[in-house]
């Protein structure tokens, strides 16, 4: 006669091995669903953690709730020429973006530079650009100059003779913050840096905003040097911040 069932009381406490258990998907949990029987907990995504969506349902993985601030990538400079990041309209639930900065540049009296990228390419803006430095350099005392319909968006231009330099010691760090254009508004970059002048000229810092004259979809930032120049080393961290 066959056996039919096996009672409970039958089964020795830790008899049933894993080699006895039904085969499943890699990745998944076990669970019991609302009427108490067994079931799956379905494989979640790569860094995503398991999270309890209360009495009477199946936990899910999901993306890890860590505040409203996420690092996307970070860039260790290496005698680059430019820095850039790409893909930004693909973070829809930005608010805006975060950039941190220190480098030390590999030629003397050069600025930082901001270009704005459109399309997938992306393609490089080379015009009509506004922006505006405003700050004090322990040298010269206070200074503000600003660019009309230029090239590119100067960053940190204090001095007109002694700009960004090579000696030990010199360079320029801070953190900038970029708004995609909404609805009418355009696009914007903003932010504070201090640093070390050519020839140690002293230790300068100020504010920056700058932007560009037409309302556009900005898909990508790059970064560089008006002198044909790198990056010799420093980092560049992109973050975003994400709508409440």
């Amino acid at each position: 006669m066959a056996l039919t069932k096996i009672e409970s009381s039958n089964i020795a406490d830790d008899a049933i091995t894993l080699a006895k258990l039904a085969a499943g998907t890699d990745g998944e949990l076990i669970t019991w669903d609302a009427s108490g029987n067994p079931a799956a907990v379905a494989v979640g995504t790569a860094t995503h953690v398991l999270t309890s969506n209360g009495t009477g349902a199946a936990p899910t993985f999901q993306e890890a709730s860590g505040g409203n601030v996420e690092l996307i990538t970070h860039t260790v400079c290496s005698s680059d020429t430019t820095v850039s990041f790409t893909g930004l309209d693909t973070h829809t639930d930005a608010a805006m973006f975060q950039i941190d900065f220190i480098f030390h540049p590999s030629v003397n009296n050069t600025y930082f530079d901001i270009l704005f990228g459109t399309g997938a390419g992306p393609t490089y803006a080379t015009s009509g650009y506004t922006w505006n430095n405003w700050g004090l350099t322990s040298g010269s005392g206070s200074r503000q100059l600003q660019g009309t319909s230029a090239a590119s968006m100067h960053v940190a231009e204090l001095q007109s003779t002694n700009k960004l330099g090579t000696d030990t010691g010199e360079g320029l760090q801070g953190s900038l913050f970029f708004i995609p254009a909404v609805g009418d508004n355009r696009s914007r970059i903003f932010g504070a840096y201090a640093g070390v002048g050519e020839d140690n000229y002293g230790c300068w810092g100020g504010n920056f905003a700058g932007g560009d004259t037409s309302v556009s979809t900005i898909t990508a930032l790059q970064f560089g040097l008006t002198t044909a120049g790198t990056f010799v080393s420093g980092f560049f961290s992109l973050k975003k911040h994400k709508k409440a």
